[in-house]
């Protein structure tokens, strides 16, 4: 869990109804692991494209980049806690380095526009 940025926010609502929330603002992420009774949630990987980074002095390229999510759900007293991590990786375009995924620490953008569906999906409810 290290090199992850926690973003977290209490609802006023029970958990049933986050928990449904969350489920509904993973809508086309896969999920790798869920248990409504710890309220975990873990997502696979999602790869996507970053924007053109600098390679050496002169060549720019491609990098990919990849994000999977670890969301808890906990219910305290008439309220619902929601904690969200990014667990973020990139790779570069060539050389040896594009061979592996470098851990890099997230800058809590995904997590943050995760928390901002969450909060739409329960403020139409």
């Amino acid at each position: 869990m290290r090199n992850m940025t926690d973003v977290s926010r209490y609802f006023n609502k029970d958990k049933n109804t986050v928990w449904d929330a969350v489920t509904q603002a993973l809508a086309g992420i896969p999920i790798e692991t869920t248990d409504m009774e710890l309220g975990l949630l873990k997502t696979q990987w999602v790869k996507g494209w970053l924007a053109k980074k600098t390679t050496g002095f002169l060549t720019e390229g491609e990098w990919q980049g990849r994000y999977r999510l670890f969301i808890q759900v906990t219910g305290v007293e008439d309220k619902t806690y929601v904690s969200i991590k990014a667990q973020t990786e990139e790779k570069a375009p060539g050389g040896s380095r594009a061979y592996r995924w470098n851990r890099v620490v997230s800058d809590g953008t995904i997590e943050q526009d995760f928390l901002k569906r969450i909060e739409s999906i329960l403020d139409a409810t």
